[in-house]
């Protein structure tokens, strides 16, 4: 009964929400979860009206993408202009990059920065996407997250064939989209349901 509401709601969105195809998107495999996560207003395109699937994503992006799912826009929005890191003190996503570091998503560097415009790879994306499902990997870094993301349905529909190969944003955008259809860790719900 929940999943059928949570369906429902997840529909309603959608048809009240106007179309907005990238042609660049259309008829590919990354063109179902850029649709959805558009309408849900977590993942966005570009001024001339293009996704750039095989664009990468920055350390800044993700964490815009996750903090999003998560419903915390909000709260990045009330952190806007504070900062932790000496490199994102005027950078766009410093809201969102606090909100990440605080929800323990994602981690700086020992030298007390950011790199918010460095590109993720698909290691870290993968760590950071298990972390916001909730889970926190004992073990050898990347293995281990990369392992609980395989159990996890994560990596449904996404061919990793290098994990330190930097991410693109439609592999992302589906990795994005597998998360939000996983069961948080201990809860008997899945990250969309409970966005919903």
């Amino acid at each position: 009964m929940k999943k059928m509401l949570v369906a429902l709601v997840l529909a309603m969105t959608i048809l009240v929400t106007p179309a907005f195809a990238f042609a660049d998107v259309d008829n590919t495999k990354y063109e179902e979860a850029v649709e959805l996560l558009t309408k849900l207003d977590i993942v966005n395109g570009y001024e001339d009206g293009t996704f750039r699937p095989e664009g990468t994503v920055t350390r800044a992006e993700m964490a815009q993408m996750i903090v999003g799912s998560l419903g915390l826009k909000d709260a990045a929005a009330a952190l806007k202009g504070n900062t932790i890191f000496a490199d994102t003190e005027a950078h766009w996503a410093n809201g969102v990059v606090n909100v990440a570091v605080a929800e323990g998503i994602i981690s700086g560097y020992p030298d007390g920065t950011f790199k918010p415009d460095q590109e993720v790879n698909y290691a870290e994306a993968i760590t950071m996407i298990v972390k916001a499902l909730g889970y926190e990997e004992a073990g050898v870094w990347p293995n281990n997250y990369v392992v609980r993301g395989t159990l996890l349905d994560v990596l449904e529909n996404v061919e990793v064939k290098d994990v330190y190969a930097f991410a693109n944003r439609g592999n992302v955008a589906t990795l994005i989209w597998n998360m939000l259809n996983t069961e948080l860790y201990e809860e008997n719900k899945t990250m969309l349901e409970e966005r919903l």
